[in-house]
């Protein structure tokens, strides 16, 4: 598919700008179109916290007795948040360096392969 020329009274057969342009380039390099940037816009986290902020924090108590009635009654996805929102969530830590692997963690690879891994990565040992 090959792109059509496009001839205006500003361009040339070939698309390029006429002498004589009045359009030209409209800013001068590094200045910005649009200096004050795109309007903010008010985010989701904003609007719910005006929101359960409403009536002195009445919505709030209300869904945090929620909630709490719910982890009461059994249902560990309310208890685990009231636990991960009080005491923090519980950090899991995975050692995943190869010192900590032997042969037996690489089945199927030849003796070539463990000495190699074992030479570049301080990899497994007999």
């Amino acid at each position: 598919m090959s792109k059509q020329a496009v001839n205006t009274p500003t361009r040339r057969q070939d698309g390029t700008f006429a002498p004589g342009n009045k359009i030209g380039p409209r800013f001068k390099p590094g200045q910005s179109g649009n200096p004050k940037g795109r309007p903010p816009e008010r985010p989701l986290t904003a609007l719910l916290r005006e929101t359960l902020d409403a009536n002195d924090g009445e919505l709030i108590r209300s869904i945090v007795l929620v909630a709490v009635e719910r982890a009461v009654a059994g249902d560990f996805r309310y208890f685990k948040e009231i636990m991960d929102r009080t005491d923090g969530k519980v950090s899991e830590r995975l050692n995943v360096t190869a010192n900590d692997m032997g042969v037996e963690d690489y089945p199927g690879l030849s003796a070539e392969q463990l000495a190699l891994i074992a030479e570049t990565e301080g990899g497994p040992t007999d």
